[in-house]
């Protein structure tokens, strides 16, 4: 006895038919071409937000640096040294150790810290100018 199914088809002639195919392939294209913007424009402001995020507390420690000792630190390696960071920040956007470093004006301490790419951010200025 052969069982059939309700569409009155054996198990050896039942399956999905090209049509059927199509649309689940198109449809599953369709969900990817909107969610792939989607991911890339997330990926971005998550790396604009450490970006700023490494910028904030890296300046913190020059001024906490520079509050204890009363000079500004003359690289960033002796903020490592003096236990004021754990390692030298990694750039997010760069994804490197090197920075655009500002010094005071006899060039003896970094004063400030900027990104060195020369990308444009979400705020339609440099990432060097953050």
């Amino acid at each position: 006895m052969v069982r059939l199914f309700p569409t009155g088809k054996t198990p050896s002639e039942a399956g999905f038919t090209l049509m059927e195919l199509l649309m689940v392939l198109f449809i599953v294209g369709l969900l990817a071409s909107v969610s792939v913007p989607i991911v890339s424009s997330s990926l971005t402001r998550a790396r604009e937000a450490a970006l700023l995020e490494t910028l904030a507390i890296t300046r913190r420690s020059i001024d906490a640096y520079y509050s204890d000792k009363g000079s500004y630190p003359e690289t960033l390696a002796v903020l490592v040294g003096e236990k004021y960071l754990r390692s030298i920040p990694v750039d997010p956007i760069t994804k490197s150790e090197s920075w655009h470093l500002e010094y005071t004006q006899d060039s003896t301490g970094i004063i400030d810290l900027h990104s060195n790419s020369t990308e444009q951010g979400s705020k339609n200025t440099s990432y060097s100018e953050w």
